[in-house]
């Protein structure tokens, strides 16, 4: 499981959907479980809150874990659990190239560009729960 500062730093540097950096984001902000079962200790992820009950996903089964680097539904699903309350805000910026923009919460807090408006999002969510981590 990496750490919510090498998760800022990975996605900063994605150049596109990256299912590697999916699952590292289930596992550090998401609340999905890793564990290794069976004879052959196959890995399995879960989500530990859904409904109560495990919803395993095996390594051939990889189309439930969500994708965060892709899909802006996942990405807007993830900022609304890890940062409940907060607006989603969403754009391009306009620089020497254009970028999708995003940003999750007031003004004030930290906003985003990233490779994709998935990863803008999915950026902005980590660097705003960062932020509020370090006010605790």
């Amino acid at each position: 499981m990496a750490d919510l500062s090498s998760l800022i730093a990975r996605l900063e540097k994605a150049e596109g959907p990256d299912r590697e950096l999916d699952r590292d984001i289930a596992l550090t902000v998401d609340g999905f479980v890793y564990e290794k079962r069976g004879k052959d200790a196959k890995p399995w992820f879960y989500h530990s809150t859904i409904g109560g009950r495990r919803q395993l996903i095996s390594p051939y089964n990889s189309e439930r874990l969500p994708a965060y680097t892709s899909s802006i539904d996942a990405a807007v699903s993830l900022a609304e659990r890890v940062l409940p309350g907060r607006s989603v805000m969403m754009g391009w910026r306009q620089s020497s190239e254009t970028k999708p923009w995003a940003r999750v919460g007031h003004w004030t807090d930290p906003d985003a560009t990233g490779a994709t408006p998935a990863i803008a999002l999915v950026l902005a969510t980590l660097r705003a729960l960062d932020q509020k981590n370090g006010e605790a």
